[in-house]
């Protein structure tokens, strides 16, 4: 390992608690996405990155965390969706391009810059941001020393050669950017960034799911892609082997619950709604009016159509905020019971509504209520109203009738804050 250490990028050790999401770049994290692969059932099997590229028309991830995958799709905290299929690979370097399904145009103008060269001395630090087990994770690197490229032979323990070479995708003979530090299961197919924010490699993989503290990329302008036809008998060969163990490679069905709360969702906060919230991905927002028995009062909404998402367990989320005159408050106890009554009347007076439950529900000490809601035996609509001083807030989730009461319910409903 004498060469290793010459030869090298320094990756900070990181642990959870350093992570700075907010300081992402919006721009930088659109082209950015989880890689999901699922059963028939929609059941989250596979979660890896992904991500957009000048020049490709699709993408780019590792390859071993998508073959034969019946189900592939692709998702970023802009809300945008991808139905997926591999389209072409780098058997060699463990890479896949990822294109729709069914094939439609892909904007290839789009994405982050690509940048070829080996020449690495010029750019003082280095950045990997992927989604391991879900999360935007941003871990910013300081480079040192000569230009970090290794053959991956000289990265792999004896005892493990073996197994590589019966793969041969990798290829042990290829030239890998040595990462010294922990790859983060699920950071496989994430982009390594330079300074100017240009993709140098694609993150890989680490020994023993990323513990090992041995982790490589791919240099980007090593990847030579070749179609799914030209390589057929290597493809179903590689599909007998397992590279769970080898791979920075997370499997969801591994995980213990409280792996899966770390999933990163969207926070919105606003001070015109004077709360904040958080939601699978960034809501729609928009104001509109709303009859009462007070008059005809302005309203705030922001709604999230999750529908067309795969891996969602909700069809949609919603949170109003409506501004209530004066002689409505929270302060008013005596009046809360009938207050309450008659928001949960104005949902369910419509035909092909009933109520299912209601409960008392408070948030702090401030007065609040759970309406759960069938509607024409389709879905189920599950409704929080919170009434802090005289803002009136008003919390939605619709959800398919099978997958009634599931845990993403709860934890919208759980992150609400306000003044």
């Amino acid at each position: 390992m004498q060469i290793i250490a010459t030869k090298k990028i320094l990756l900070a050790a990181f642990l959870l608690t350093t992570i700075n999401l907010a300081a992402q770049n919006e721009e930088l994290r659109k082209y950015i996405f989880t890689v999901y692969s699922t059963d028939k059932d929609s059941k989250v099997l596979t979660t890896q990155t992904g991500f957009r590229a000048k020049g490709y028309g699709g993408i780019i991830t590792a390859l071993h965390g998508v073959l034969y995958k019946d189900n592939l799709y692709a998702s970023n905290e802009n809300g945008e969706y991808l139905n997926l299929k591999i389209g072409m690979v780098d058997i060699n370097n463990d890479i896949a391009l990822l294109i729709p399904n069914p094939i439609t145009p892909f904007d290839n103008s789009v994405g982050f810059s690509i940048n070829k060269t080996k020449n690495l001395i010029t750019h003082k630090e280095f950045q990997v941001i992927g989604h391991p087990a879900g999360i935007m994770l941003n871990i910013k690197t300081v480079y040192s020393g000569s230009p970090a490229i290794e053959t991956l032979s000289h990265l792999i323990p004896p005892k493990l050669s073996a197994f590589f070479s019966q793969r041969n995708s990798p290829f042990l003979q290829i030239e890998v950017l040595y990462l010294e530090g922990n790859l983060v299961p699920g950071h496989s197919g994430s982009p390594l960034l330079n300074s100017n924010n240009e993709v140098i490699g694609v993150a890989n993989g680490g020994l023993n799911g990323g513990s090992a503290g041995i982790s490589w990329a791919i240099p980007i302008g090593n990847i030579i892609f070749t179609s799914i036809r030209d390589n057929i008998s290597q493809l179903n060969q590689l599909s007998k082997s397992h590279p769970e163990d080898l791979f920075a490679l997370e499997t969801v069905e591994k995980t213990t619950p409280d792996d899966t709360e770390l999933i990163r969702w969207y926070t919105f906060e606003s001070k015109e709604f004077h709360c904040k919230v958080n939601l699978p991905a960034k809501p729609h927002q928009k104001k509109d009016t709303v009859k009462t028995a007070f008059g005809i009062l302005s309203s705030n909404t922001i709604e999230l159509d999750q529908s067309n998402n795969p891996i969602d367990q909700n069809i949609a989320y919603s949170l109003r905020y409506t501004l209530l005159p004066d002689s409505v408050s929270s302060d008013r106890k005596d009046k809360m019971d009938g207050f309450f009554e008659s928001a949960i009347y104005g949902m369910t007076n419509k035909e092909n509504i009933t109520v299912i439950s209601k409960k008392a529900s408070d948030y702090n000490d401030y007065p609040g209520r759970v309406v759960r809601l069938q509607i024409q035996n389709q879905a189920i609509v599950t409704a929080r109203f919170i009434l802090v001083k005289s803002r009136f807030y008003m919390l939605l989730v619709m959800t398919q009738i099978s997958k009634d009461e599931n845990t993403d319910i709860e934890r919208f409903f759980d992150s609400f804050e306000s003044e």
